[in-house]
């Protein structure tokens, strides 16, 4: 039978345990927040800042201080800014949102002065019978640029093969019809037929016919058709080898099948990228281009060269063709990863897909 003592020793050590747990879950919590990439920013039911992590003061240009308890209007641009209180108000009266509970794409200001591009996405909470406001904030600065660099390399490209078209393939269709009406004029004038022109048009036209296969092929390398890319990376390997004099081979699965043309364009554009990087940036004289299905399922693409490359465990030095090979593999969900080989030469780029058909788990052991 437990004695009075005893049960007060047992309470005692209960409610000591239970406030460890909680203040090392407290702990924990504010570790994480604090910590988080994503700036996190809470106010009250007037917009006033009662919490700002380190991530949300420094996206800002701020010092957390600085923050703390000022109304949140003051991290928005004209004329954000202003409406904001109306649209809390009018939120916490009729339940109606503009931004509360929904993740939209905002611009922001900082301290500064200068506007970025943000992600919001705002929670209700409910604290001591209080309402309160969780805003999570992602900076969209890079993401904005890269597209912009994106779209500006696809500017450079469309100029670059309306140029290719125009001295070529419209000059020799020109050349074309200069050779046919020669021969049209040498006919009514009852001269005898030379069949010259006609050999000198065929080449022409055929000619231009081999120019316009090249332009679609830039257009679209990977035609719609589940094994396209293997043929496709091929074709890659064989073109950079004669257009830098290197050595350029690709090793492909004959049963990789993509079905969505886009993964398959993905796929191919940053082997190219890949290929191209390290004979322009690395010096590689050597690359191999490799397409095959790991065990467990995904498809994996690898570009391995013989290039300067880096040292093992040092990053690569990140250019616009590295993040637009990144931006890639992210739209398609893939994993992209780039590491230096052996020695520090070279390097390895290596993007995998997440398998779609996952291997079975082994049954679960029986316990006895």
């Amino acid at each position: 039978m437990l004695t009075r003592a005893a049960v007060s020793d047992f309470d005692e050590n209960d409610v000591k345990a239970t406030e460890a747990a909680m203040t090392d879950a407290v702990m924990r919590l504010r570790s994480v927040v604090e910590t988080a990439v994503d700036g996190i920013i809470t106010i009250n039911e007037r917009g006033i800042i009662d919490f700002v992590n380190a991530a949300g003061a420094k996206m800002f240009g701020y010092e957390p201080a600085e923050l703390m308890g000022k109304n949140v209007s003051m991290l928005m641009p004209s004329p954000h800014a202003e409406e904001h209180d109306g649209y809390l108000q009018t939120y916490c009266r009729t339940g109606e949102a503009h931004i509360i509970g929904i993740g939209r794409e905002l611009i922001a200001k900082r301290k500064d002065g200068s506007t970025f591009p943000m992600r919001l996405a705002v929670s209700e909470m409910h604290l001591s019978g209080r309402r309160g406001f969780t805003g999570i904030i992602a900076d969209l600065s890079d993401r904005r640029q890269l597209e912009r660099q994106i779209l500006d390399s696809a500017t450079a490209e469309q100029r670059r093969i309306g140029q290719d078209l125009h001295d070529g393939v419209c000059q020799q269709l020109t050349a074309a019809g200069f050779a046919l009406e020669m021969l049209r004029r040498k006919l009514e004038r009852g001269e005898p037929f030379d069949g010259t022109h006609l050999e000198k048009v065929k080449k022409l036209l055929m000619d231009s016919n081999h120019q316009l296969r090249q332009v679609a092929h830039g257009l679209q390398p990977v035609w719609f058709r589940p094994g396209g890319l293997p043929e496709a990376l091929r074709e890659l390997a064989a073109a950079t080898s004669e257009r830098f004099e290197v050595s350029c081979r690709a090793r492909c699965m004959e049963d990789v099948l993509i079905a969505e043309q886009t993964t398959a364009d993905h796929l191919y554009r940053i082997a190219q990228e890949a290929s191209g990087n390290a004979i322009r940036h690395g010096e590689a004289t050597v690359v191999r281009i490799q397409l095959g299905v790991s065990a467990s399922g995904s498809v994996v693409l690898a570009v391995l060269d013989n290039g300067s490359g880096f040292a093992p465990g040092q990053s690569p030095r990140g250019g616009m063709g590295l993040r637009i090979m990144k931006y890639r593999a992210d739209a398609i969900g893939a994993d992209f990863r780039i590491r230096g080989r052996r020695r520090g030469r070279g390097a390895i780029v290596w993007c995998a897909l997440p398998p779609l058909n996952p291997p079975p788990k082994p049954p679960a052991t029986p316990r006895s």
